[in-house]
């Protein structure tokens, strides 16, 4: 019920995360980031938008631990700035710069199985915010 603004979160980088709960990479994604915020929680503001209502988070956080903050309900959000692809990353800068915009937790092949990355780009990108 609580409006935010970049502007209130000044002073420290951010890492958004856009996603919803019936995106599969967007939910395989999530242990990763929670090691993220894990490392970095008290120098990075972590935030999650989805276009989920309240509801929807709240019953899916039930039985999936996310970390991060959640900004729900946001539809409207996703249309005003033309985002369709998930998951999405953007880091910001403690001055509200937008630095980079990746897109999820890159995969790779072992064996010739898909996996997810361990979160080494995403840490780089945040250590970069941090100089």
């Amino acid at each position: 019920g609580n409006k935010t603004t970049l502007d209130d979160l000044k002073g420290k980088p951010i890492v958004i995360n856009f996603w919803f709960t019936r995106c599969k990479p967007c939910v395989e994604e999530i242990p990763v980031l929670n090691k993220l915020v894990g490392k970095y929680g008290n120098k990075v503001h972590f935030i999650s938008i989805s276009p989920d209502d309240k509801e929807t988070i709240s019953k899916f956080l039930e039985t999936h631990k996310f970390n991060y903050s959640h900004l729900v309900n946001a539809r409207s959000f996703f249309n005003e700035i033309g985002s369709n692809s998930y998951p999405k990353n953007i880091f910001i800068d403690k001055n509200g710069i937008v630095k980079q915009i990746e897109r999820g937790i890159p995969y790779f092949s072992r064996n010739g199985i898909r996996e997810m990355g361990n979160g080494d780009k995403f840490e780089k990108i945040i250590e970069g915010l941090l100089l």
